[in-house]
């Protein structure tokens, strides 16, 4: 388990994979466009999240599979996704 945000942006903009982390902890990133946000949902959660994802590399099908999932999961409680 990676327990620290600042290493599981750095693996994400390394394109090792893609993470939920609250939104404002990549807020700098996203604003500088090294990361990407993707909008899964924006009530009934506990906290506020996103996934990011490298921002300059084509989502590899496990990340497209795991956003899908986040949005389905949001749609079937009502939120946009």
């Amino acid at each position: 388990m990676i327990d620290h945000v600042d290493t599981i942006k750095q693996l994400v903009r390394a394109g090792l994979g893609a993470s939920i982390i609250p939104a404002r902890a990549a807020r700098r990133e996203v604003n500088e466009g090294k990361l990407r946000s993707v909008h899964v949902g924006d009530r009934g959660l506990f906290r506020e999240v996103g996934v990011i994802s490298a921002r300059d590399r084509h989502p590899p099908a496990a990340v497209a599979a795991f956003i899908d999932v986040c949005r389905r999961f949001a749609a079937r409680r009502g939120r946009s996704g």
